[in-house]
């Protein structure tokens, strides 16, 4: 019998993982709709302590770790997944990856990703508004 040779393989890829990145672990229960819309009320209701729209490291890591019971590494990988979406320019990126990387400890680390901020919805050169007045707190 004469072996048939095989068609061509096509495969269909999730552009997903390679657009915001691959996370090593599945979603921790409590990292929901529901729970995500209550972290985002809380986070405006705190607008004037500077939480919203930019949200800031230490505000995220007591919403995650302390209200959604995320490890304090899960919290940081979604922290920086979430920035790496939005965030700044490659070679801002590559001089934040430095800046952490030269971190001696684990207190100067703190105190450098306690300067990182994640600003959804704006990209490069368009303004910055302020908090929205009125309106529903919950995601739209």
């Amino acid at each position: 019998m004469a072996a048939e040779a095989a068609g061509p393989v096509r495969l269909w890829v999730r552009t997903e993982p390679f657009l915001a990145g691959a996370l090593p672990a599945p979603p921790p229960a409590r990292l929901t709709p529901h729970y995500l819309r209550k972290a985002a009320a809380y986070a405006r209701a705190r607008a004037a302590q500077g939480c919203f729209p930019r949200l800031r490291w230490p505000r995220w890591r007591h919403i995650a770790c302390g209200k959604l019971q995320l490890g304090r590494d899960l919290a940081w990988l979604y922290f920086e997944l979430f920035r790496g979406i939005l965030g700044p320019d490659p070679a801002r990126r590559l001089r934040w990856a430095e800046t952490e990387a030269a971190c001696a400890s684990a207190e100067e680390l703190e105190r450098e990703r306690s300067k990182a901020r994640a600003q959804p919805g704006l990209r490069q050169g368009e303004p910055r508004a302020g908090p929205r007045q009125g309106g529903s707190p919950e995601l739209a």
